[in-house]
Protein backbone atom coordinates (compact mmCIF):
# COMPACT_ATOMS: atom_id res chain seq x y z
CA UNK A 1 0.00 0.00 0.00
CA UNK A 2 1.29 3.77 -0.61
CA UNK A 3 3.01 5.33 2.40
CA UNK A 4 2.39 9.03 0.90
CA UNK A 5 -0.65 10.59 0.88
CA UNK A 6 -2.06 14.11 -1.20
CA UNK A 7 -4.73 16.42 0.93
CA UNK A 8 -5.87 20.22 0.27
CA UNK A 9 -4.56 22.42 3.12
CA UNK A 10 -1.74 23.34 5.80
CA UNK A 11 -2.24 22.89 9.08
CA UNK A 12 -1.01 24.79 12.08
CA UNK A 13 0.00 24.59 15.33
CA UNK A 14 -3.07 25.60 16.82
CA UNK A 15 -4.29 26.33 20.93
CA UNK A 16 -5.60 23.41 22.82
CA UNK A 17 -9.25 23.55 23.86
CA UNK A 18 -8.30 23.77 27.88
CA UNK A 19 -11.57 23.63 29.34
CA UNK A 20 -11.48 20.13 28.00
CA UNK A 21 -7.96 18.76 29.75
CA UNK A 22 -8.45 16.09 32.25
CA UNK A 23 -7.88 16.53 36.18
CA UNK A 24 -4.82 18.03 37.09
CA UNK A 25 -3.46 18.73 33.83
CA UNK A 26 -2.25 22.22 33.47
CA UNK A 27 -0.25 24.42 30.45
CA UNK A 28 2.41 26.28 32.66
CA UNK A 29 2.90 30.15 31.79
CA UNK A 30 6.37 30.13 30.22
CA UNK A 31 6.88 33.39 31.62
CA UNK A 32 6.02 32.94 35.01
CA UNK A 33 6.90 29.34 35.83
CA UNK A 34 10.52 29.64 35.08
CA UNK A 35 11.24 27.02 37.66
CA UNK A 36 9.57 24.44 35.32
CA UNK A 37 10.45 25.69 32.28
CA UNK A 38 14.19 25.50 33.58
CA UNK A 39 13.82 22.21 34.74
CA UNK A 40 12.32 21.29 31.29
CA UNK A 41 15.44 22.84 29.60
CA UNK A 42 18.13 21.37 31.30
CA UNK A 43 16.50 18.12 30.71
CA UNK A 44 16.14 18.44 26.89
CA UNK A 45 19.55 19.96 26.71
CA UNK A 46 21.33 17.17 28.79
CA UNK A 47 19.06 14.55 27.10
CA UNK A 48 20.68 11.39 25.16
CA UNK A 49 18.21 12.45 22.41
CA UNK A 50 20.62 15.77 22.06
CA UNK A 51 23.61 14.16 21.04
CA UNK A 52 21.55 12.23 18.23
CA UNK A 53 20.62 15.45 16.71
CA UNK A 54 17.15 16.40 18.71
CA UNK A 55 17.81 20.16 18.83
CA UNK A 56 15.63 22.57 20.01
CA UNK A 57 15.74 26.32 19.76
CA UNK A 58 11.85 27.72 21.24
CA UNK A 59 10.07 26.03 23.49
CA UNK A 60 5.87 26.75 22.29
CA UNK A 61 3.88 25.00 25.12
CA UNK A 62 4.63 22.99 28.36
CA UNK A 63 2.04 21.15 29.99
CA UNK A 64 2.12 19.25 33.34
CA UNK A 65 0.63 16.49 34.94
CA UNK A 66 1.59 14.27 38.06
CA UNK A 67 5.23 14.74 37.99
CA UNK A 68 5.59 14.73 34.22
CA UNK A 69 5.75 17.55 31.29
CA UNK A 70 4.85 17.16 27.70
CA UNK A 71 6.65 19.49 25.75
CA UNK A 72 6.09 21.08 22.62
CA UNK A 73 9.83 22.60 21.36
CA UNK A 74 10.37 24.06 17.78
CA UNK A 75 13.70 22.05 16.35
CA UNK A 76 15.52 23.63 13.81
CA UNK A 77 19.04 21.94 14.21
CA UNK A 78 20.77 24.69 15.90
CA UNK A 79 20.00 27.59 13.90
CA UNK A 80 17.95 30.25 14.97
CA UNK A 81 13.75 30.86 14.59
CA UNK A 82 12.84 33.99 12.88
CA UNK A 83 9.65 35.02 14.52
CA UNK A 84 8.38 35.47 11.46
CA UNK A 85 8.27 32.10 10.42
CA UNK A 86 4.43 31.10 10.16
CA UNK A 87 4.13 27.78 12.64
CA UNK A 88 3.23 25.38 9.12
CA UNK A 89 6.55 25.78 8.11
CA UNK A 90 8.22 24.82 11.67
CA UNK A 91 9.33 21.33 12.75
CA UNK A 92 8.16 20.56 16.02
CA UNK A 93 9.26 17.68 17.84
CA UNK A 94 6.81 16.81 21.06
CA UNK A 95 8.73 15.22 24.52
CA UNK A 96 7.84 13.35 27.96
CA UNK A 97 9.72 14.84 30.29
CA UNK A 98 9.91 13.36 33.98
CA UNK A 99 10.22 16.60 36.28
CA UNK A 100 11.78 14.28 38.95
CA UNK A 101 14.35 12.36 36.86
CA UNK A 102 14.92 14.54 34.10
CA UNK A 103 14.38 11.53 31.53
CA UNK A 104 13.35 12.76 28.16
CA UNK A 105 11.74 11.18 25.60
CA UNK A 106 10.87 12.10 22.14
CA UNK A 107 7.27 11.66 21.20
CA UNK A 108 6.60 12.69 17.91
CA UNK A 109 8.54 15.22 14.97
CA UNK A 110 6.62 16.66 12.23
CA UNK A 111 5.27 19.84 10.62
CA UNK A 112 1.75 21.02 9.88
CA UNK A 113 1.05 19.79 13.88
CA UNK A 114 -2.60 20.55 14.27
CA UNK A 115 -4.21 20.15 18.12
CA UNK A 116 -7.57 19.62 18.04
CA UNK A 117 -9.22 18.42 21.81
CA UNK A 118 -9.09 16.44 24.43
CA UNK A 119 -10.85 12.86 24.28
CA UNK A 120 -11.93 9.53 25.23
CA UNK A 121 -12.19 8.66 28.81
CA UNK A 122 -12.12 11.02 31.55
CA UNK A 123 -10.84 13.35 28.74
CA UNK A 124 -8.01 11.97 28.94
CA UNK A 125 -6.09 11.94 25.38
CA UNK A 126 -5.02 15.10 23.27
CA UNK A 127 -6.06 14.63 19.90
CA UNK A 128 -3.09 15.44 17.57
CA UNK A 129 -2.39 15.27 13.78
CA UNK A 130 1.15 16.06 12.02
CA UNK A 131 3.19 15.42 9.21
CA UNK A 132 5.85 13.44 10.32
CA UNK A 133 9.38 14.66 9.89
CA UNK A 134 12.82 12.48 10.70
CA UNK A 135 15.70 14.41 12.47
CA UNK A 136 18.53 12.29 11.56
CA UNK A 137 17.47 11.69 7.54
CA UNK A 138 16.59 16.05 7.48
CA UNK A 139 13.69 15.28 5.34
CA UNK A 140 9.71 15.16 5.85
CA UNK A 141 7.23 12.64 4.68
CA UNK A 142 3.98 13.83 2.98
CA UNK A 143 1.75 11.43 5.25
CA UNK A 144 -0.53 12.90 7.10
CA UNK A 145 -1.09 10.92 11.26
CA UNK A 146 -3.42 10.92 13.54
CA UNK A 147 -2.74 10.18 17.14
CA UNK A 148 -3.67 10.73 20.25
CA UNK A 149 -1.59 12.00 23.62
CA UNK A 150 -2.07 10.09 27.06
CA UNK A 151 -0.53 10.28 30.19
CA UNK A 152 0.77 6.45 31.51
CA UNK A 153 1.19 6.81 35.59
CA UNK A 154 4.79 6.93 36.56
CA UNK A 155 5.74 6.76 33.38
CA UNK A 156 5.42 9.16 31.09
CA UNK A 157 3.48 10.77 27.90
CA UNK A 158 2.84 8.09 25.02
CA UNK A 159 1.26 8.36 21.22
CA UNK A 160 -1.14 6.45 20.00
CA UNK A 161 -0.48 3.39 17.47
CA UNK A 162 3.27 3.51 17.56
CA UNK A 163 3.30 0.41 15.52
CA UNK A 164 5.27 -1.21 12.36
CA UNK A 165 1.38 -2.67 11.76
CA UNK A 166 0.55 1.07 11.14
CA UNK A 167 -2.17 0.72 7.87
CA UNK A 168 0.14 2.15 5.62
CA UNK A 169 3.83 1.37 7.15
CA UNK A 170 6.11 3.72 7.69
CA UNK A 171 9.19 5.01 9.83
CA UNK A 172 9.18 5.83 13.48
CA UNK A 173 10.48 8.73 15.82
CA UNK A 174 12.16 5.53 18.07
CA UNK A 175 11.79 2.35 15.87
CA UNK A 176 10.86 3.31 12.26
CA UNK A 177 7.43 3.86 12.71
CA UNK A 178 5.62 7.05 13.67
CA UNK A 179 2.69 6.90 16.16
CA UNK A 180 -0.44 7.29 14.73
CA UNK A 181 -3.32 6.45 12.06
CA UNK A 182 -2.79 7.23 8.48
CA UNK A 183 -5.13 10.02 6.89
CA UNK A 184 -6.42 9.48 3.54
CA UNK A 185 -5.21 7.65 0.44
CA UNK A 186 -1.91 7.13 -1.41
CA UNK A 187 -0.89 9.37 -4.55
CA UNK A 188 -2.62 8.02 -7.19
CA UNK A 189 -1.18 5.95 -9.62
CA UNK A 190 -1.54 6.58 -13.41
CA UNK A 191 -4.92 5.29 -14.10
CA UNK A 192 -6.29 5.66 -10.88
CA UNK A 193 -8.78 8.02 -8.97
CA UNK A 194 -9.52 8.03 -5.41
CA UNK A 195 -12.06 9.41 -2.20
CA UNK A 196 -11.03 8.96 1.34
CA UNK A 197 -12.55 8.98 4.59
CA UNK A 198 -10.73 9.94 7.95
CA UNK A 199 -13.21 10.08 10.97
CA UNK A 200 -12.81 9.81 14.88
CA UNK A 201 -16.07 8.28 16.39
CA UNK A 202 -17.21 8.16 19.88
CA UNK A 203 -17.32 4.36 21.14
CA UNK A 204 -17.84 2.79 24.68
CA UNK A 205 -15.45 1.91 26.33
CA UNK A 206 -12.69 3.64 26.07
CA UNK A 207 -14.62 6.84 24.71
CA UNK A 208 -13.51 7.14 20.74
CA UNK A 209 -11.92 5.22 17.65
CA UNK A 210 -10.30 6.51 14.61
CA UNK A 211 -11.10 4.95 11.23
CA UNK A 212 -9.81 5.68 7.47
CA UNK A 213 -11.37 4.60 4.46
CA UNK A 214 -9.31 4.65 1.10
CA UNK A 215 -11.58 3.86 -2.24
CA UNK A 216 -9.71 3.46 -5.47
CA UNK A 217 -11.33 2.79 -8.72
CA UNK A 218 -9.34 1.79 -11.62
CA UNK A 219 -10.36 3.66 -14.52
CA UNK A 220 -9.15 1.24 -17.26
CA UNK A 221 -11.15 -2.12 -15.72
CA UNK A 222 -13.50 0.07 -13.43
CA UNK A 223 -12.39 -1.92 -10.56
CA UNK A 224 -12.58 -1.28 -6.87
CA UNK A 225 -10.26 -1.54 -3.44
CA UNK A 226 -11.78 -0.60 -0.67
CA UNK A 227 -8.76 0.14 1.94
CA UNK A 228 -10.33 0.09 5.59
CA UNK A 229 -8.34 0.79 9.34
CA UNK A 230 -9.38 0.88 12.62
CA UNK A 231 -7.33 2.44 14.84
CA UNK A 232 -8.65 2.14 18.82
CA UNK A 233 -8.09 0.83 22.73
CA UNK A 234 -8.29 -2.00 24.13
CA UNK A 235 -10.94 -1.36 27.41
CA UNK A 236 -9.35 -4.43 28.83
CA UNK A 237 -6.02 -3.52 28.77
CA UNK A 238 -5.47 -0.03 27.71
CA UNK A 239 -2.99 -0.76 24.68
CA UNK A 240 -3.34 0.41 21.57
CA UNK A 241 -5.08 -1.86 18.65
CA UNK A 242 -4.32 -1.43 14.67
CA UNK A 243 -7.25 -3.47 12.31
CA UNK A 244 -7.67 -3.87 8.66
CA UNK A 245 -10.33 -4.69 8.30
CA UNK A 246 -11.94 -6.38 4.96
CA UNK A 247 -15.82 -7.82 4.01
CA UNK A 248 -18.60 -7.53 6.47
CA UNK A 249 -16.72 -5.70 8.91
CA UNK A 250 -14.94 -3.20 6.70
CA UNK A 251 -18.81 -2.48 5.33
CA UNK A 252 -19.87 -2.18 9.15
CA UNK A 253 -17.25 0.64 9.75
CA UNK A 254 -17.51 2.27 6.64
CA UNK A 255 -21.17 2.94 8.22
CA UNK A 256 -19.93 3.91 11.43
CA UNK A 257 -17.78 6.31 9.97
CA UNK A 258 -20.23 7.93 7.77
CA UNK A 259 -23.09 7.96 10.22
CA UNK A 260 -21.38 8.94 13.59
CA UNK A 261 -21.12 12.90 14.41
CA UNK A 262 -16.73 12.97 14.65
CA UNK A 263 -15.37 14.11 17.47
CA UNK A 264 -12.16 15.54 15.64
CA UNK A 265 -13.37 18.25 12.88
CA UNK A 266 -11.34 18.95 10.02
CA UNK A 267 -12.08 19.52 6.13
CA UNK A 268 -9.08 17.78 5.22
CA UNK A 269 -10.34 14.35 6.92
CA UNK A 270 -12.52 13.85 3.76
CA UNK A 271 -11.71 13.83 0.04
CA UNK A 272 -14.92 13.68 -1.89
CA UNK A 273 -18.52 12.86 -0.22
CA UNK A 274 -19.63 10.50 -2.39
CA UNK A 275 -18.29 7.96 -0.33
CA UNK A 276 -21.10 8.54 2.50
CA UNK A 277 -23.95 9.43 -0.14
CA UNK A 278 -23.57 6.01 -1.43
CA UNK A 279 -23.99 4.47 1.67
CA UNK A 280 -26.83 6.38 3.15
CA UNK A 281 -28.31 5.60 -0.47
CA UNK A 282 -27.94 2.00 -0.12
CA UNK A 283 -27.55 -0.45 2.89
CA UNK A 284 -25.01 -2.07 0.70
CA UNK A 285 -21.87 -1.03 -0.59
CA UNK A 286 -20.67 -1.63 -3.96
CA UNK A 287 -18.11 -4.67 -4.26
CA UNK A 288 -14.70 -4.24 -2.95
CA UNK A 289 -11.72 -6.30 -3.37
CA UNK A 290 -10.30 -7.73 0.34
CA UNK A 291 -6.97 -7.45 0.97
Amino acid sequence: MRGRILLAGLFALLPVVRAQAPDGFRWIDLKSDSATVATVRHALKDSAFAVKGYTFNVMRKIGVKDGFALVMAVSHGGVAVDPATPDTDLWIVLYSVSLTTGKTEPLIEGIYVQTYKWIGKDSGELAISYTPCFEDAGDCEEDILFTTLHLVPGVGWRARWPSSDNYFGSRSINDGHPPGGQVGCGEPEGGETYASLFAVVRVEPPGFAAGNWCHIRSLPSGGINDYVARYSIDPATGKDVIEKLTGAKARAWERELCSAPSLVNDPNFIVDSSLCRGIASSSVNPPAADQ
